[in-house]
């Protein structure tokens, strides 16, 4: 892990399981925060720096699609995971979430699932943006020789 853990904001309405991944998470090397209803991982998302967040499908206060898709509305660069009591999850939840898992799957599964949205630094827009700004830095494009691009026919005549 790198000397700076990273934040995972966990949300769920079940105190044990909230607690057995709390312990989880941070024997794996991360700084966990904690929420029983999606206001109040709401209100911790705004007031930390999270870099993941780990919700729970129901909760008593509201939907965790709900609170995925505010999530996402603050910052969509942060990648959410949600633990869904569905395999197949709909249309709807698929446009805010980025890994759905069951609560059958096992601790190793869970912990690579994280990993692997947590080294997901740049969406694509940040890699376009970047490679933009390097391009416009630059200068402009020296235009191509034109007779490379044309066909052999139309060269000949």
């Amino acid at each position: 892990m790198p000397e700076n853990k990273p934040l995972i904001l966990l949300v769920d309405p079940d105190t044990q399981v909230l607690e057995d991944r709390r312990g989880q998470f941070k024997n794996a090397g991360y700084e966990v925060l904690t929420a029983s209803t999606g206001k109040e991982g709401l209100a911790l998302f705004v007031a930390g720096s999270v870099d993941l967040a780990v919700i729970s499908y129901q909760m008593s206060d509201m939907a965790g699609e709900f609170v995925a898709a505010w999530i996402k509305t603050i910052d969509p660069r942060i990648p959410i995971i949600m633990f869904s009591p569905r395999r197949r999850p709909s249309k709807r939840q698929r446009r805010y979430v980025d890994a759905f898992l069951s609560l059958a799957d096992s601790w190793p599964h869970i912990l690579s699932t994280a990993d692997k949205l947590l080294r997901r630094t740049m969406t694509f827009w940040d890699r376009w943006w970047g490679e933009w700004r390097l391009r416009a830095k630059s200068g402009p494009r020296k235009p191509e020789r034109m007779e490379y691009r044309l066909p052999e026919w139309w060269k000949s005549g």
